[in-house]
């Protein structure tokens, strides 16, 4: 898959996974952006949009999931409208201030605005409310809870995505891994990293994706003197995992 490793610097939460930004091939620095942490006025976003027009669509980690978000610019420069496969212990599909988009609320506005053809999301909490809310909009929504067993969930979400001819674009946020395997500083699922390497496999053969973004670091004290064994720990847990997607989707 020849995709671009992008870094959208959000804070400073990528900054010491050297080992992934040996990847990158292009760093974006958002940081003299104010008010993107949680939400942004959509205008800011717009903003964002044409910063990052000329981007490869490839692969792009975002940062903290406080900037979830910012998955909404990088799909707005999309040409056709794709499947959105979320991948995230949280739906993202709640509401917020008028004229704003927060890190979750994005999915669901990228729906409002036809943005994306239809939304899959996989491995969300099962009393996730937005799951309710949607039970009988299936032809735009389709949730694949935590609790469904991985052997079953896999061939069900390619049987969803078999219905459509229409681009595959993937957002992940780490928090639907388990705490063994990722350290987001949120409520987090209980996928293994195995099992999300697996399911990205099967999604990769499908030949349909065409963009890739991550978030779910651990949000780090600003000065580096301040780090704990905790901010340390959680950083190289999330770059592992972070190394391995990249590969994942890669090779």
């Amino acid at each position: 898959m020849d995709f671009g490793v992008n870094i959208i610097k959000t804070d400073n939460s990528l900054d010491y996974q050297k080992k992934l930004l040996e990847e990158a091939d292009t760093i974006i620095d958002l940081t003299s952006y104010k008010g993107l942490r949680f939400c942004s006025y959509s205008k800011i976003l717009d903003e964002i949009s044409n910063k990052l027009r000329k981007l490869s669509l490839g692969i792009c980690f975002l940062g903290s999931g406080d900037f979830h978000h910012l998955s909404f610019s990088l799909i707005s420069n999309i040409s056709v409208k794709p499947i959105l496969l979320l991948i995230d212990y949280h739906a993202d599909m709640y509401e917020t201030f008028p004229d704003m988009i927060s890190c979750g609320s994005w999915a669901m506005q990228a729906l409002k605005e036809e943005k994306v053809r239809k939304c899959i999301v996989v491995g969300v909490d099962a009393k996730d409310p937005a799951i309710n809310k949607f039970k009988f909009q299936d032809e735009y929504v389709t949730f694949f809870p935590i609790n469904i067993p991985q052997k079953l969930m896999i061939p069900k979400v390619l049987d969803e995505l078999s219905k459509s001819q229409d681009p595959i674009y993937i957002s992940i946020d780490k928090d639907v891994l388990c705490k063994e395997d990722a350290a987001t500083g949120w409520e987090q699922g209980l996928m293994h990293l195995d099992e999300l390497l697996e399911l990205l496999l099967h999604i990769k053969k499908t030949g349909k994706v065409i963009g890739v973004d991550v978030c779910g670091e651990w949000v780090l004290p600003i000065d580096e003197i301040m780090f704990s064994i905790q901010d340390r720990y959680s950083m190289q847990l999330n770059q592992i995992a972070n190394v391995k997607i990249l590969e994942r989707m890669l090779h």
